[in-house]
């Protein structure tokens, strides 16, 4: 299963600082990394990222909404 993961991930380090959750400042990292990597989406289950509905362009769904939407074109 690792081997999986590293086959269809890329390791990002985060460019700039962002206080874009407010709710719970920990998840801030998550949108630091998305921004970083150029996602075009974030897809989580967490409420305080749910609630942002969108950041930069980058869309932030939850699973089963993404995977009803095919990759959220």
């Amino acid at each position: 299963m690792e081997s999986h993961l590293r086959a269809i991930t890329r390791v990002v380090q985060p460019t700039e600082h962002l206080e874009a959750v407010p709710d719970d400042a920990d998840d801030n990292k998550i949108i630091e990394c998305a921004v970083a990597a150029g996602s075009e989406v974030v897809v989580t289950g967490d409420e305080h990222l749910l609630r942002l509905g969108s950041l930069r362009g980058i869309k932030i769904r939850r699973p089963a909404e993404f995977l009803a939407q095919g990759r959220m074109r």
